[in-house]
């Protein structure tokens, strides 16, 4: 390069105040790493500038040469950091036109993309680029202002040119061949466009799978909810099912222990069918009009409960002495009152295996056997079964007093005497033939009245203690109303009977006698023989000597 080039290289960096002089530093772009913060001059930028420069540097300016090498350079020396900006120019050598011309050079000093200040060259060949046709350009950074300049020198305007597009001739520079890359060419557009499809296409086909698999997962979701109400619906329709079975079971159980009540059944083994043997219990009000053992009743509850199969059957025994006592014997000698259980339905409640209801006691007879009126007798019931369907207890509720106004208007007669159950209260005048025997055999008698006395012709001296009541059968004596008498007895139950006796003239009477049993420290110790009816005759004549109601 010629000594005048070389003058000028140098003297570029003198600079008037007004932009401070930009060490000169040859950087090899390959291996640097500008930061984004980076100024390159592109030719967009060179027009820019060239716009904002305007007229005056139009004759300065002209048409570049046609260069061989550019070489960047930086002002600045930190080229790895990003917070600093690197400030490069561009110095463009001419080889022929170095050596037709002598000192024929141009530099750019490239800062930014915005032109402050174009300094124009000085007449005597100086100035701030020290050459002869220079011309300075000052280039602001957009981070640090003024800081650096840019020049662009050349030797005369012939070389110059007025635009810049001969610069897309330019052979780039390492770096500035960098930053081209950077930007694709039109063939990797298209394929960015073939990429961007290709990725929408998977995109839209995984879209298709996951919908797929959901719409699957949906459906296998609707399947199984399905198949759930179908079988929550089944076990309700079941369940349903069961409790309906299970009310009719019930019921029907019920019905069956009301039957074997009103019908007076003794066999064990039919009441063992539809009551627990291991816990049976019937809870009653207490009821005086008719017989029942004093250890059932339960004085602070005002009740009594019955407990087992044997007791229920002499409960029931009672109840049917006590309908009985209602018939008129001088008409109806050997008749019978029929009443029944009725349970209303509508109103019957049943959670699990406990059963509320109402139910209804009546006699069907009454009036027809020769009661004043019939019994009438409602209450509620509370029952409870086991899984075997068997009544494990029943509570019977309905009001006593009620109910012994009935027994009242039936019978025609104001009076009610109390049916006893122990020793004690039977140590009163009774207004019926009355006799004690003990409760095992050979039943001797123990005790009788005056009554009873004058009705059979025997004196209290000549049975106390001697004899039982055998001695009053003869041969018309009825025997299997004998045997049922006596088979109760043995059972410690209540129990009455029609029978035809003889008295110590073996004179015939017949007597409807009614045997309660009397307890003491829960147990059955006695019996206590009331006759409510008897009458004298022989084989052409009968005497109704009386018809005593005991209620």
């Amino acid at each position: 390069m010629s000594s005048s080039s070389q003058n000028s290289l140098k003297s570029a960096p003198q600079m008037p105040p007004i932009i401070p002089p930009l060490p000169t530093m040859s950087t090899d772009v390959t291996d640097t790493k500008p930061s984004k913060s980076k100024t390159s001059l592109s030719l967009s930028s060179i027009k820019t500038m060239k716009q904002q420069v305007g007229k005056s540097t139009k004759n300065v300016l002209g048409k570049l040469p046609n260069v061989g090498d550019y070489h960047l350079s930086s002002t600045n020396n930190k080229h790895e950091t990003g917070a600093a900006i690197q400030d490069a120019f561009i110095t463009v050598d001419n080889s022929s036109s170095m050596s037709s011309r002598g000192n024929s050079f141009t530099t750019i000093h490239a800062m930014g993309p915005q032109v402050v200040d174009v300094i124009p060259p000085l007449a005597d060949g100086s100035g701030s680029g020290g050459g002869r046709n220079s011309v300075t350009l000052a280039v602001a950074s957009k981070s640090h202002g003024t800081k650096s300049s840019s020049l662009c020198k050349t030797d005369d305007e012939d070389s110059c040119c007025s635009d810049f597009s001969d610069l897309d001739n330019i052979v780039q520079s390492p770096k500035r061949k960098k930053i081209k890359q950077s930007s694709p060419p039109i063939t990797i557009t298209e394929d960015k466009k073939q990429q961007h499809r290709d990725r929408n296409r998977e995109h839209a086909r995984n879209t298709r799978i996951r919908k797929k698999a959901y719409l699957e997962k949906l459906t296998d979701t609707v399947d199984t909810l399905g198949r759930e109400k179908e079988e929550k619906e089944r076990e309700k329709r079941g369940r349903e099912s069961q409790r309906l079975e299970t009310t009719s079971t019930c019921m029907q159980v019920l019905m069956s222990f009301f039957a074997l009540r009103s019908s007076y059944e003794r066999r064990r083994d039919l009441w063992s069918l539809i009551l627990d043997e291991s816990c049976f219990y019937c809870v009653l009000p207490v009821t005086p009009y008719r017989s029942f053992l004093a250890s059932e009743v339960q004085v602070s509850k005002c009740q009594r409960t019955i407990m087992g199969i044997d007791g229920i059957i002499n409960d029931t025994a009672s109840l049917h002495v006590l309908v009985d006592s209602l018939v008129d014997r001088a008409k109806h000698i050997d008749g019978k009152i029929k009443f029944s259980y009725t349970i209303v339905t509508d109103d019957t409640v049943m959670v699990d295996t406990q059963v509320m209801a109402r139910f209804i006691l009546s006699t069907n007879n009454a009036v027809e056997m020769g009661a004043k009126q019939e019994l009438r007798k409602q209450g509620m019931l509370y029952c409870k079964f086991n899984s075997q369907h068997k009544i494990v207890g029943i509570e019977l509720m309905f009001d006593v007093m009620s109910f012994m106004l009935q027994l009242k208007t039936a019978t025609g007669t104001d009076a009610f005497d109390v049916v006893p159950n122990t020793v004690q209260t039977c140590q009163r005048p009774f207004q019926e033939p009355m006799v004690m025997t003990f409760a095992e055999r050979p039943y001797t008698i123990v005790q009788v009245n005056r009554k009873w006395e004058l009705m059979t012709g025997y004196s209290a001296d000549d049975v106390c203690g001697k004899a039982g009541l055998q001695i009053l059968q003869g041969d018309d004596t009825e025997q299997d109303k004998l045997y049922l008498l006596m088979e109760s007895i043995r059972y410690k139950r209540p129990a009455s009977s029609l029978l035809t006796n003889c008295t110590k003239q073996g004179q015939k009477f017949r007597q409807y006698i009614q045997m309660f049993p009397l307890s003491h420290d829960s147990k059955v110790t006695h019996y206590v023989g009331v006759t409510t009816f008897y009458s004298q005759h022989d084989d052409e004549q009968q005497t109704p000597l009386g018809n005593m109601s005991h209620k």
